[in-house]
């Protein structure tokens, strides 16, 4: 656990004990995306010392401004995909949207991490090479959001640290343009 207030701000963070005698699957599975977040970490800046002005000034108005992925979140991204995409079948699983080759074919849609995550259906190695061609390329596309491409066939895409909205449809329109800009990152990958 980080003991910051900017940790407490921004991080959602949850501890499970797992072991490979006791649940061997569940454990391997960890490993895979611990060693995945080792291997795409990259330091991006150096941050300053905040002053204690700015300090404050952060923590004070984060509560008010930004909308966390709560249940109102869910409910209104759903309820924008499903009338922006009505021929594609979107249904809610446990507090996760899910949706079958969206945005295109051989990827499926969910928001198990953040408010885009797509998982890829294809052979990992070839998703390992367009990984290689294209990250840095997405990284710089979508600079005003966060970006992670794992090995395991995985592109999430979150909010910024720095995002705050003023209400939801703020909220809304800004992962909304996310997803724009994802659908035709993979048009260009696959269907060109």
């Amino acid at each position: 656990m980080n003991f910051s207030e900017a940790s407490e701000i921004n991080n959602t963070e949850l501890g499970v004990l797992l072991t490979a005698q006791t649940d061997k699957e569940a454990f391997d599975d960890a490993m895979v995306h611990c060693r995945d977040i080792l291997n795409e970490a990259v330091l991006e800046r150096t941050m300053s010392k905040p002053t204690e002005e700015s300090t404050s000034e952060s923590c004070d108005t984060f509560d008010e401004h930004y909308i966390h992925d709560g249940a109102e979140f869910i409910s209104k991204w759903n309820e924008y995909l499903t009338k922006k995409f009505s021929k594609i079948k979107f249904g809610i699983t446990e507090g996760i949207i899910n949706a079958n080759d969206f945005p295109v074919a051989n990827i499926d849609f969910s928001t198990s991490y953040g408010f885009v995550t797509l998982k890829f259906k294809t052979n990992i190695e070839k998703f390992k090479i367009l990984k290689d061609k294209e990250f840095s390329h997405l990284k710089k596309v979508f600079k005003n959001y966060r970006l992670y491409w794992n090995n395991s066939g995985q592109i999430m895409i979150y909010h910024s640290k720095y995002t705050s909205f003023s209400n939801l449809e703020e909220n809304i329109k800004y992962c909304a343009e996310g997803l724009e800009k994802i659908s035709a990152e993979l048009k260009r990958m696959f269907v060109a």
